[in-house]
């Protein structure tokens, strides 16, 4: 079933759609060489039809796990992507991945998201640790995690392959206990 929340005026997340799946590599070919900086995945989407594929093939697995991936609209324009990436069922821990137009980047669009990605985890799905794990290098990435409150646990050596060279990431979490206490205090700051 298809659905859109309302994040702020300008954000809403959307369950992914094959109807924008031209959307979507035109996204992803117009980001082809800063997502590919940090993504191993942007060399395998050559085509309409693999973000078609992907889009599709996602839907699936969303459906028979608790794990969810959704485009992200501003301004009712498709810029990015964020959820999680997977939880199998009867499972409390989440991992969070993201990714946002080079063009959208420093507006706290993703912080925004992240944080009601977050929410739903905790709340909605029952989660009771959420991780991002960014590349060692990805600063931008990091950020998120360090505005939301994530606590950096430590590095997971090389994790990552891209271009056949392997990379370390930072991995942060957030337990829902941690969740809770932030969510009393003003979210003045998340702005």
């Amino acid at each position: 079933m298809l659905f859109t929340y309302q994040v702020t005026p300008n954000i809403s997340l959307a369950t992914l759609n094959p109807k924008l799946a031209k959307e979507h590599f035109e996204l992803i070919d117009s980001n082809r060489e800063f997502f590919g900086e940090w993504f191993g995945w942007v060399d395998n989407m050559k085509s309409q039809q693999d973000s078609l594929n992907f889009i599709q093939s996602r839907m699936i697995k969303d459906s028979s796990s608790q794990s969810s991936i959704f485009h992200i609209l501003y301004d009712s324009k498709l810029v990015g992507q964020v959820g999680f990436v997977g939880i199998e069922v009867g499972e409390t821990n989440g991992e969070i991945g993201y990714w946002l137009d080079s063009n959208h980047n420093g507006k706290g669009i993703m912080i925004q998201c992240v944080k009601a990605i977050m929410r739903y985890g905790f709340e909605d799905l029952g989660l009771n640790r959420i991780v991002i794990k960014a590349h060692v290098n990805n600063t931008r990435s990091q950020a998120v995690a360090k505005k939301l409150g994530f606590t950096l646990e430590g590095v997971e050596r090389e994790a990552t392959q891209l271009k056949g060279k392997f990379y370390d990431c930072h991995i942060y979490s957030m337990l829902k206990s941690d969740f809770t206490f932030l969510n009393c205090l003003s979210s003045d700051n998340l702005e």
